[in-house]
């Protein structure tokens, strides 16, 4: 079932093109790995999605009634209210049931091991920690489809394993994921298809059972030598 179509999406940075002529379709209950060199377009092309940026050309289209949430590269919690606190707020935004609240503020807390750190500042958590903090935010809102951004940038093991089983729990819950990131095993553990990013374009895209080797095909299929950290 189809949840999201991009049809010949355009993006420029002022005068300089970042992505060109996208299109792909995403379908319900499926993880979704986007891949490329720094300066890709993979961020760009999921705010385009979550529409924080709006396309030069092409459109971007939701299933009816689709709801989304998003996990950033970096930041994503409040670092001056304590674990607890962004749980709660973040509950309320999304208004949901009071009596609900002390339950899945448990549920989340024993979940991803951070029972311990109920009352301490988000700004005093480890990277790991500051991660699966960030992931119970984006889940929140139990959305149809989620889009994080580099979700393993700077995370400990712990926090892998914790991520990776959770994104294959969505999967099985019928979530459709979409994942900007390099990280080679995450991809290969949980990623259902692959799209790879370069010079503008999909210069590959297919499902991931039928990829032997993910880093040879990656270089078969991006240019070398990129360097430019923008994204």
């Amino acid at each position: 079932m189809k949840v999201l179509e991009l049809n010949d999406i355009s993006f420029s940075y002022k005068e300089t093109l970042v992505l060109s002529d996208f299109s792909y379709t995403f379908k319900k209950g499926k993880i979704y790995a986007v891949v490329g060199h720094n300066g890709a377009g993979k961020t760009t092309l999921l705010w385009l999605c979550l529409k924080l940026l709006k396309p030069k050309q092409g459109t971007v289209a939701f299933a009816e009634n689709t709801t989304v949430s998003f996990m950033p590269d970096r930041g994503g919690v409040f670092n001056h209210l304590t674990v607890e606190q962004n749980i709660r707020v973040s509950m309320a935004v999304y208004h949901i049931n009071k009596d609900s609240i002390e339950k899945n503020v448990v549920s989340a807390l024993k979940k991803w091991r951070l029972e311990a750190k109920r009352k301490s500042l988000a700004t005093n958590l480890s990277l790991g920690e500051k991660q699966r903090l960030s992931f119970i935010l984006a889940e929140i809102n139990n959305a149809d489809i989620m889009f994080l951004d580099e979700p393993t940038s700077n995370i400990d093991i712990v926090s892998q394993e914790l991520l990776n089983s959770r994104l294959i729990e969505l999967k099985e819950l019928g979530k459709t994921v979409i994942v900007s990131s390099h990280d080679i095993k995450l991809i290969e553990s949980v990623g259902d298809e692959i799209i790879i990013i370069d010079d503008t374009r999909i210069v590959y895209s297919g499902e991931m059972k039928d990829v032997s080797n993910l880093a040879t095909l990656y270089r078969k299929h991006t240019e070398v030598g990129h360097d430019n950290e923008n994204n």
